[in-house]
């Protein structure tokens, strides 16, 4: 999971006022998860990224995407589909999306 993601999930929650054991919860689920740092070749992908956005037209390449740009990247970084239902990932070059099906 790329640290982000990590970073969005806590501030979704903190947002929406979790309670202390719904807090507790999470971060004992968080603690699990295997968490994707930053590092030259995450960073190298996320500049290669914003760049193939940019010339292309896609919208993830502007600045109030950087996180979903990062979450992105690690997931191309790795070789791995990104599970979202959000469409700012549709067609991002190089991103093997999966949406969640309700």
């Amino acid at each position: 999971m790329s640290f982000q993601t990590v970073a969005e999930i806590r501030y979704g929650a903190l947002l929406r006022r979790w309670g202390i054991a719904r807090l507790r919860h999470l971060e004992a689920t968080l603690a699990r998860a295997e968490v994707v740092q930053t590092g030259p070749d995450l960073i190298r992908t996320y500049v290669e990224l914003r760049v193939a956005c940019k010339r292309v037209g896609h919208a993830l390449c502007q600045r109030e995407h950087d996180a979903d740009r990062w979450i992105a990247a690690t997931a191309i970084r790795l070789s791995i589909p990104l599970v979202s239902n959000d469409r700012i990932f549709e067609e991002t070059p190089r991103l093997v999306l999966e949406a969640v099906r309700n």
